[in-house]
């Protein structure tokens, strides 16, 4: 699985805004969830934090939904989903 980070907060409301900007254009592949259901993050983006992200099961899949919404992540890599799916 490969997550592009978009946004990341303490508090998941303050995501809301691009969570409803994003949705249209993003759909499926985006996800709001605690930053501790994805193992292998940088310490400054897990712990007590929500990441709003792009998932999808590879590389090209992320970089493809990058380029047609014309968004840049903060951090992509792949990652384990610790919190089920």
């Amino acid at each position: 699985m490969w997550l592009a980070i978009l946004r990341v907060a303490q508090d998941p409301n303050d995501l809301d805004a691009d969570t409803q900007a994003l949705k249209p254009v993003l759909g499926d592949a985006m996800q709001v969830v605690p930053a501790s259901c994805f193992s292998g993050l940088p310490d400054h983006f897990s712990g007590e934090r929500y990441v709003l992200g792009i998932v999808t099961d590879s590389k090209s899949q992320t970089d493809a939904v990058l380029t047609a919404a014309k968004l840049s992540a903060l951090f992509e890599a792949p990652v384990a989903e610790t919190c089920g799916a």
